[in-house]
């Protein structure tokens, strides 16, 4: 098997280990972005529990799974990519603005590739929420894409992209430099050796600079592909950027970062999970 490949693939593994780990949380997440009124983790938990039932915490996990298989396998192998060749062209690894940049390149181009799988993941986590008559009712993933495409043209699974990418280069650039650099910072400053606990630490740090730069983009991209036209077909945000102005008029500019805390112990674990898996299994079969 090609570095290429298995870079492809252990990004893949890694991402999808971790999505079933976490993947209530995300649906948690989802429903309190998109909402206009007050909650919390609490109470967004008991509404699901309540009218789903525990298996309401799943809803979509399908859809996380090929998220995964899309946008996660796309950005953890490009970044690998780039900063293995740049460390074999130089003899040195990346500085940090180096990963930076490798970040942003994986993050724009795994939202490309990952888009419809996002539309998906947010539709059939918000289902719940929306009142009977409304609701979509994706039987599974493979059915949410057919149905979205008839429905509503090809167009509609690239909905929100713009948001998408730039939530994905801000995630990405935060997360996987963050981790990349807090790994040789760790080292040199605490004379922390390869394993667990540096893997850890530094995965958490990284989780928590993604969630405060990523969550008012990824708010917006929820909103985005979560609407709906109104009675005379007219959908409410024509732009990410008129989706951001009317949100902070109407809801004020904290409402960007509605759902922090779900999001940080959603993507915390995530973040801590799948690049400890990425990481051993690189180590492993190197």
């Amino acid at each position: 098997m090609s570095e290429t490949i298995k870079a492809f693939a252990y990004g893949g593994i890694a991402g999808v280990g971790a999505t079933l780990c976490v993947h209530p949380l995300d649906v948690i997440r989802v429903q309190m972005q998109i909402s206009k009124e007050k909650s919390s983790l609490m109470s967004v938990s008991k509404r699901i529990i309540y009218s789903e039932g525990p298996r309401g915490l799943y809803a979509g996990l399908d859809a996380g799974v090929f998220r995964q298989l899309t946008y996660g396998l796309t950005r953890f192998g490009v970044y690998n990519i780039l900063e293995d060749k740049c460390k074999a062209t130089t003899g040195m690894p990346a500085s940090f603005l180096q990963k930076i940049g490798f970040g942003c390149t994986a993050g724009a181009i795994g939202a490309v590739v990952g888009n419809p799988s996002e539309v998906c993941l947010v539709r059939m986590s918000a289902d719940s929420k929306a009142p009977t008559a409304e609701r979509r009712n994706y039987k599974h993933v493979a059915n949410a894409l057919v149905r979205v495409v008839s429905e509503e043209g090809s167009s509609a699974l690239f909905r929100g992209l713009d948001s998408n990418i730039a939530r994905c280069v801000l995630l990405n650039a935060a997360q996987l430099a963050t981790f990349s650099q807090s790994k040789e910072l760790f080292k040199q400053k605490f004379s922390m050796q390869e394993g667990i606990q540096l893997q850890f630490s530094a995965s958490m740090l990284a989780g928590l600079a993604a969630t405060i730069v990523t969550l008012p983009m990824d708010t917006t991209k929820s909103r985005i592909q979560n609407m709906k036209p109104d009675s005379r077909g007219v959908l409410p945000y024509k732009s990410a950027l008129d989706c951001v102005l009317k949100t902070v008029s109407s809801e004020g500019i904290f409402t960007l970062w509605k759902g922090f805390f779900p999001f940080y112990i959603k993507l915390a674990p995530h973040t801590t999970i799948s690049l400890i898996i990425l990481d051993n299994l690189r180590a492993s079969f190197k």
